[in-house]
């Protein structure tokens, strides 16, 4: 199964390539790679991004307003930098001829092939995919649906139904266990019975609002989920 290759550069499009992530994560889990999360402290950058540029692998090109104009201390355009992270891993995705998809992230628009160096002329003939801001959840979908019919295809897991119940589950584990907590400290310091209305009652409290604590907090989680996205 293809693995998503999120080529970027920090300074012109780190932002857009971090919330792309996080929606392509949510729909094919761990299957996405962008080097902020996949290369790890004292891993060599270079041979953990070859590794990843090979097989199968679908690149996503994030090309932003200032992708081309961009320049260095120097005066010296970054595009033109042989030894720049965003160009290798370009130049190693056309040489390997993995499928690449350019993004172009709102404002930008396609560079011209005069515009780019020799290795990187290719992208121009390739039909790219958008990134607007005020379009950001139908063009997030559109990669969506891109990635599905090149072979990517979420990750068979616990269905949402299932983790729900899980999670369930869980909450009303933790609220016995506190449940019965309650019930050793209230003997303890009031006396009374575990076979007492008073306990059961107060057994059924703690376990209903643990419940709907808990059914609060996924709300909102969804909420948050579906506002990112």
């Amino acid at each position: 199964m293809p693995q998503v290759f999120i080529s970027y550069r920090r300074s012109d499009t780190g932002m857009a390539a971090g919330r792309l992530r996080e929606a392509l994560v949510r729909h094919f889990e761990h299957q996405i790679f962008r080097d902020r999360e996949s290369v790890k402290p004292g891993e060599d950058w270079t041979e953990v991004v070859r590794g990843a540029l090979r097989g199968e692998t679908i690149v996503l090109a994030l090309i932003g307003a200032d992708w081309v104009r961009e320049r260095d201390d120097a005066g010296q355009r970054l595009i033109d930098s042989g030894d720049k992270g965003n160009r290798v891993e370009l130049e190693i995705a056309l040489a390997q001829g993995l499928r690449i998809f350019p993004v172009l992230v709102d404002p930008a628009v396609m560079p011209t092939s005069q515009e780019l160096p020799p290795s990187l002329r290719r992208l121009t003939n390739i039909s790219a995919l958008e990134l607007r801001d005020g379009d950001w959840g139908k063009d997030v979908q559109h990669v969506i649906a891109t990635l599905e019919r090149e072979g990517v295809a979420p990750l068979q897991g616990t269905p949402p139904w299932g983790k729900r119940a899980v999670r369930i589950l869980l909450t009303a584990v933790a609220s016995l266990i506190l449940a019965t907590i309650v019930i050793v400290a209230t003997e303890l310091t009031l006396g009374w019975k575990f076979d007492t209305p008073q306990t059961w009652l107060l057994v059924l409290i703690i376990f209903g609002i643990t419940i709907l604590a808990a059914q609060r907090r996924a709300r909102r989680r969804e909420k948050n989920i579906n506002a990112r996205t």
